[in-house]
């Protein structure tokens, strides 16, 4: 499937893949966006450093699998463990972004970074940030030399989502910080005017 930065499919599999950051098994046949734009510091441009997306799903559960890749010579910026806080934002950091809705308004934030810290958040209308909502999720990362890994369960009743007839569509942003690249990347653009969780801006997760 021709994917563009609007645009994301997932695929539905029988079994939940095992949530340890490998992205195997299934993960291999999932079809793959990684049109990732530069937000800051030069809006617009190509990313340096590539990422990839994948998304699965079974009957109850979204699975993302995020592949980060860092130039030779550098790697991840990662600090003391931190558990649910917005301090993950001080290294580098993975961010999913769902307006389940199709509002163009509410966004259901996911965040994690290379040392297994994580956080979520509610926010509407680009702001209005509710932290700390506790949703039911799971994510885990890994290291390797030359990328890190983020493998996310999230359950569709975390995303406000209960069963229904038919394929469904959402909206999606998936947001890369590259702290030691000193950058950060969208998929799609997230224009910087409109701040970083303005749903109007998200793309689309379709199947």
């Amino acid at each position: 499937v021709e994917l563009d930065a609007d645009e994301t499919y997932t695929v539905r599999i029988a079994d939940a893949p095992k949530i340890d950051g490998e992205l195997d098994g299934p993960w291999k046949n999932a079809p793959l966006a990684d049109h990732f734009v530069e937000r800051s510091p030069n809006p617009g441009t190509a990313p340096k450093s590539k990422t990839e997306v994948r998304v699965l799903y079974t009957e109850d559960t979204l699975f993302v699998g995020v592949t980060c890749f860092f130039p030779e010579g550098e790697g991840v910026r990662a600090l003391e463990f931190q558990p649910d806080t917005f301090r993950v934002f001080s290294a580098d950091a993975l961010s999913l972004k769902f307006d389940a809705r199709r509002d163009l308004r509410t966004t259901i934030g996911f965040v994690t970074n290379p040392l297994a810290n994580r956080t979520d958040y509610i926010a509407v209308q680009g702001s209005n940030f509710r932290m700390e909502v506790d949703l039911i999720w799971d994510v885990r990362p890994q290291v390797l030399s030359d990328r890190w890994t983020a493998e996310y369960a999230i359950p569709f009743l975390s995303l406000g989502m209960r069963e229904a007839e038919g394929d469904r569509l959402m909206g999606r942003a998936v947001t890369r910080d590259y702290a030691t690249g000193r950058a950060t990347y969208d998929m799609p653009l997230l224009p910087p005017e409109f701040g970083a969780v303005a749903a109007m801006n998200y793309g689309r997760l379709t199947g």
